[in-house]
């Protein structure tokens, strides 16, 4: 979208008038995000929402604010909506495009990965952090914004139609990760299974936990706070815990993605140094299965999009998403082969008796 028309919408918001420039964010799977610059400096963040993705706008703005303001009461950093000129928190462009505008955290910085320890455990106290506040909440005032985002079954239920429909055009390289797939169906059902089951509730959660949407201190590395917060709603905690420790505790060797035992340990103490595992309740129990259950997940996602051609994910070339689908099982698998170091590491920062 060329500036002009960029600046249009910037106009239906509520601030200054002056001189921007605009610059596109290269980063992100769903939304599409530009940062407003004045004087050089950032100021602000636009975005147009994927109302493909969250098609109940009502709901996303409502559940954004409310832990926005949870947080707030809390005296934590967070994000907050600039309101439009007709005092609303959103608005729609000429092609029925929903677009919003929030603050840029000045002094800020976001990963995509990391090898430091500093920023694993400060990521570990940032979520640490943001699941204390959000166990103050009622999740009875939430609007279903995003069900179902996390539920492994579903999106393995969809891979195999998929595979039904494209059976004669699936080559050997693809049809091994699927068989690898469908000998994990216990670690896929896994919380399915355990919430029918009443094992484990749903909570106020993030439910999008990657270490590219949480905010650091540019110079002193110190967690600043959590973002995107369009898919906050109802859900599994665990899965919150895993996909931070997916998307941190990782480490390149070579050509493959393994678990990284020792940024996960960072990661573990920076998180119990902010919430008490009796807080956390019957969660607590199934923390690391909730990092196995999300990369598994991903793994499902990242070749259902390969094998149907989709556009979910952002990619350049879809031979990516079979790339990552297979980077993602290797990270799987090393986080199976490193499992009781992993538990035994839960329970010597929480003072809990792992179950």
């Amino acid at each position: 979208m060329n500036n002009s028309k960029l600046l249009d919408i910037l106009n239906n918001f509520n601030i200054p008038e002056t001189s921007f420039i605009i610059s596109e964010v290269d980063q992100g799977n769903i939304n599409q995000s530009y940062f407003i610059f004045c004087d050089n400096k950032p100021l602000y963040v636009l975005q147009k929402i994927n109302t493909a993705v969250f098609s109940n706008i009502e709901a996303l703005i409502f559940n954004f604010n409310y832990i926005s303001k949870l947080l707030s009461h809390a005296d934590k950093k967070t994000l907050t909506l600039i309101s439009t000129k007709d005092n609303e928190c959103f608005c729609r462009d000429g092609q029925n495009n929903v677009w919003r505008l929030c603050p840029f955290i000045r002094k800020s910085i976001s990963f995509q990965e990391t090898s430091k320890k500093e920023i694993a455990v400060e990521a570990g106290k940032l979520l640490g952090d943001f699941h204390f506040v959000c166990s103050k909440g009622d999740i009875r005032e939430l609007k279903e914004n995003v069900p179902e985002f996390h539920n492994t079954l579903r999106y393995y239920t969809a891979l195999k139609d998929k595979v039904k429909q494209r059976q004669k055009e699936i080559f050997l390289e693809v049809s091994e990760i699927i068989d690898f797939i469908s000998s994990r169906e216990e670690d896929i059902s896994f919380f399915e299974i355990a919430f029918k089951q009443g094992s484990i509730t749903k909570k106020l959660v993030h439910n999008d936990t990657k270490l590219s949407n949480m905010l650091f201190n540019e110079q002193s590395l110190e967690g600043i706070c959590l973002i995107d917060l369009d898919t906050v709603d109802r859900g599994l905690l665990p899965y919150d815990f895993g996909d931070s420790v997916r998307s941190i505790c990782k480490k390149k060797i070579e050509s493959e993605v393994l678990f990284d035992i020792d940024l996960f340990e960072e990661f573990v103490k920076g998180y119990f140094l902010k919430i008490d595992s009796r807080v956390l309740g019957n969660d607590y129990n199934y923390l690391f299965q909730g990092a196995k259950s999300v990369t598994l997940e991903l793994l499902i996602r990242y070749l259902t999009d390969f094998i149907s051609q989709g556009d979910y994910f952002k990619l350049d070339n879809k031979q990516d998403a079979l790339r990552r689908a297979m980077m993602l099982q290797t990270l799987f698998l090393s986080m199976e082969n490193n499992e009781e170091k992993a538990l035994t590491i839960i329970k010597k920062y929480s003072g809990t008796k792992y179950e």
